[in-house]
């Protein structure tokens, strides 16, 4: 999963594009609904005006958060050093309540399971649950979901299982008499190797051509 990438595709997923809710503090650049003279100035791919209130949030691209996402959430809550899928939980709760909050549940816990309960545990005693506890509850499901897939595949084997068994041996060879041995292995030239104790091992096919007053041995 470039882990940071990977985890980026997923929460990105999560956020809608620009909306300027005025019932949510984050929308405001003081985090106070205006009261204090702050300027309504929304949110997009959950770049919230409240933490960045400099931004031209509605014109902001998606490159664009996804260099906030790596710098101020990933790196700040250190998912580098962190397994999937518990980087995934971390680095979305960040994004969604703060680094510092996302850090304390990690102190609390390293079980991602555990962890994305305490979330919602948090979530559930905001008072502002009531208005947006629905897409809450369904944003941290939905990730539950998404970090036991991260999970599973990273269970999952990279690369087919190497063969060690060895081929069959090769069975004696009879050479008609007077015949000269003649011998190529694996595409070589072919050798006289008549009265030469010839040793061949871990070689997968040996096909045997006697003509004339040759025996012809390839050994594939």
């Amino acid at each position: 999963m470039n882990g940071f990438n990977e985890a980026f595709e997923i929460v990105i997923g999560h956020e809608g594009g620009y909306g300027a809710d005025p019932r949510d503090r984050g929308n405001w650049t003081d985090g106070a609904f205006g009261q204090k003279g702050g300027i309504l100035k929304g949110t997009k791919y959950g770049v919230a005006a409240h933490a960045y209130p400099t931004l031209d949030i509605r014109n902001l691209t998606l490159e664009d958060a996804r260099a906030i996402y790596k710098q101020n959430y990933w790196d700040r809550a250190a998912c580098d050093h962190l397994p999937p899928p518990l980087a995934l939980v971390v680095f979305d709760t960040a994004i969604n309540s703060g680094v510092s909050r996302a850090l304390g549940f990690l102190a609390q816990t390293k079980d991602w399971v555990r962890y994305l309960d305490l979330r919602l545990q948090f979530l559930q005693s905001l008072t502002s649950w009531k208005t947006f506890g629905k897409g809450w509850q369904r944003r941290v499901n939905t990730l539950r979901t998404q970090a036991q897939q991260w999970q599973e595949a990273a269970a999952k084997p990279t690369s087919p299982p190497i063969d060690v068994s060895f081929p069959p041996a090769i069975p004696p060879i009879t050479v008609q008499p007077n015949h000269r041995v003649m011998l190529s292995e694996r595409g070589a030239p072919f050798q006289d190797v008549s009265g030469s104790k010839v040793t061949i091992q871990n070689s997968k096919a040996v096909v045997i051509n006697a003509t004339g007053g040759d025996t012809w041995i390839r050994v594939d």
